[in-house]
């Protein structure tokens, strides 16, 4: 997702009380929300969501806590709609991978872990939808 987009998506909050007045608390707002949401379309979900349901614009840990708690209850929900047969996760929307991880002053080794399934997990933006 671009910043550009992740601005707009911001900005859309400003009618909430305890919106930052100020450039920096605004841009750490928009660096949490890029974070979060990798697609254009879940940051869009994410703030109508915020705008529903709140009165008061949430902090940047709060918005990081709106995302886990929306993309855990979507991870929830995919699982039931995903394909079991999805050929790259079985249906879990996980994948494993084996990475290369470098460590300042430690050097690099292998690393194994979780990656969102790019074909139906709801954190990658794709799949998962009805």
């Amino acid at each position: 997702m671009s910043r550009g987009v992740a601005v707009n998506q911001i900005a859309r909050l400003s009618g909430l009380r305890r919106f930052p007045p100020g450039e920096e608390a605004r841009r750490e707002l928009v660096n949490a929300l890029v974070a979060v949401c990798p697609s254009e379309q879940g940051a869009e979900r994410l703030v109508s969501e915020i705008l529903e349901d709140c009165d008061e614009c949430p902090t940047p840990a709060g918005l990081r806590h709106w995302a886990r708690r929306r993309y855990t209850a979507e991870a929830a929900a995919s699982a039931s709609r995903s394909a079991a047969g999805c050929r790259s996760c079985d249906g879990v929307g996980w994948v494993i991978v084996r990475k290369l991880v470098h460590v300042t002053g430690v050097g690099e080794y292998p690393a194994t872990g979780a990656d969102p399934c790019p074909k139906c997990n709801p954190i990658t933006g794709r799949g998962g939808r009805p």
